[in-house]
C-alpha cells in the first residue's frame, strides 16, 4: 500500500521546530543587529523584528548559527523571556522560511530513518560447534 500525500512524511521540509534542530538564518540573508531587535535582508526582501523585549537577544543567538532551538529557548527563558512567546516567535520564523533548512549544512531538515537493530542470533552451525 502506498501512503497518500497527506499521510506520507515530508522529505524536504519539516513543519515543526524541534529542540535539537540547529537554528540559523538562511545563508542568503544578511543580519543586522539593533538595540531593540534586528533586521535580516537579501536582494528581494527585508524582515524587521523589533518590539518584544527579547528581540535583540533572540536575533544575536540565531545569528550565531550553531545553537540548537532548545539552547536558544533556554537562554531566552533564563533572561526572563516568556517561554511561549519565544517558541511562537521561533516557529513563526521557521514558517516564514527565514531559517536555513538545508540538512546538508546541519540546518532544520528531514530526520534520518531510525533502524531497529536486533542482536544477532547464533546460527545453527555455530551452536553445534559450541562457538555461540
Amino acid at each position: 500500500m502506498t501512503p497518500s500525500r497527506k499521510t506520507a512524511p515530508r522529505r524536504h521540509h519539516t513543519n515543526e521546530l524541534r529542540p535539537d534542530d540547529i537554528v540559523a538564518f538562511r545563508p542568503d540573508l544578511e543580519y543586522t543587529a539593533h538595540d531593540d531587535g534586528f533586521v535580516i535582508r537579501n536582494n528581494t526582501m527585508i524582515h524587521t523584528f523589533r518590539g518584544p523585549s527579547y528581540a535583540a537577544q533572540l536575533g544575536r543567538l540565531i545569528a550565531e548559527g550553531d545553537l540548537r532551538a532548545g539552547q536558544i529557548q533556554a537562554e531566552m527563558i533564563a533572561g526572563g523571556a516568556d517561554v511561549f512567546m519565544v517558541c511562537e516567535t521561533l516557529q513563526g520564523f521557521l514558517n516564514q522560511g527565514l531559517f536555513d533548512d538545508d540538512p546538508k549544512y546541519g540546518g532544520i531538515g528531514p530526520r534520518p530513518q531510525m533502524l531497529e537493530v536486533k542482536p544477532e542470533m547464533p546460527n545453527i552451525e555455530e551452536e553445534a560447534l559450541g562457538n555461540a
